[in-house]
């Protein structure tokens, strides 16, 4: 622990704070954490597709890596102890899964199938934790302008990649569980096949949360088409709740930045009291210093 020179006073954690958010490194690391973040699962998105080792565990890895760098940059900037301890942990399991995955081949051949699968659900809770924090991060932060935009769609896409995990693994463990409508047949493929196709079941999550539903893949088994209305009920949810979230918290910043514009405004120094007495006015009684006017004094004589 540093202690401060004789004759020194320890910064206060008010102070502390301030100076943290005030640092033009951290804060510029912040602004663009989620723009960032957004233009590379874009660019991994896209290029899945190309990439030959665009694998569930290759895949997932660098994505829940992400996702902990970037929510460790919130969590240093307003020093937020749970937040920076689900990092780490996320981290330090992701690590431990792809180190696990390394040590299949020793394995004897018979337990292969169990122990991929086994790293897999891991790798997918992990991302299902991250993911859900994110969410929760982003709905009880008053995030405006670019940031909330970059966090929002990110979290749309990791939502539909998250959900293709989800996919991978019931194809790992069910046969059968996806028809290919294209081909006429159901998908064999079995193992290790499903964990290098992982390109095809973020296809068919995208295109389920986004309610396109192409139709040249169809789930056949009862838990993949539960977890396919689940997907696309969510992707129709989420608009209307984060959407509703960002529009309020934007007027709600718009409007204090107005108070601050124009401190003498009668209205603006009152807050919501000014506003609700110049929409509905209170009645005026009659006193020494507010008489009642002639119009109210005698309705019959007052003009038109």
């Amino acid at each position: 622990m540093i202690r401060p020179a004789p004759g020194l006073k320890a910064p206060s954690p008010a102070d502390a704070r301030a100076q943290r958010l005030a640092n033009p490194w951290l804060r510029a690391a912040h602004r663009n954490s989620f723009t960032v973040l957004f233009l590379a699962l874009m660019g991994i998105f896209i290029l899945q597709g190309w990439v030959l080792a665009a694998t569930f565990i290759a895949q997932g890895s660098l994505v829940a890596m992400m996702i902990c760098a970037t929510m460790l940059i919130q969590a240093v900037r307003y020093s937020d102890r749970p937040l920076m301890w689900i990092c780490a942990g996320a981290a330090a399991t992701v690590v431990a899964v792809r180190a696990y995955w390394h040590l299949i081949p020793f394995m004897p051949q018979v337990a292969w199938h169990d122990a991929r699968g086994g790293g897999l659900a891991v790798l997918a809770s992990v991302l299902a934790v991250l993911i859900g924090t994110m969410v929760y991060h982003l709905w009880h932060n008053d995030y405006t302008g670019r940031n909330a935009l970059f966090c929002a769609a990110s979290t749309y896409l990791l939502i539909g990649f998250l959900w293709s995990c989800f996919y991978s693994l019931i194809s790992y463990f069910i046969p059968n569980a996806f028809a290919d409508n294209v081909a006429g047949t159901s998908l064999q493929m079995e193992g290790k096949d499903i964990h290098e196709s992982f390109h095809r079941f973020f296809y068919f999550s995208m295109i389920t949360i986004t309610t396109v539903g192409y139709g040249d893949m169809t789930p056949v088994a009862p838990l993949a088409r539960h977890l396919a209305w689940i997907e696309a009920a969510i992707g129709q949810f989420y608009f209307a709740l984060i959407l509703t979230r960002l529009v309020s918290t934007q007027f709600v910043e718009s409007v204090g930045k107005m108070k601050v514009a124009n401190p003498a405004s009668p209205e603006e120094a009152d807050g919501e009291a000014g506003i609700i007495e110049t929409i509905n006015p209170p009645p005026h009684y009659q006193s020494a210093s507010n008489p009642v006017p002639p119009s109210l004094e005698n309705p019959k004589n007052s003009s038109p």
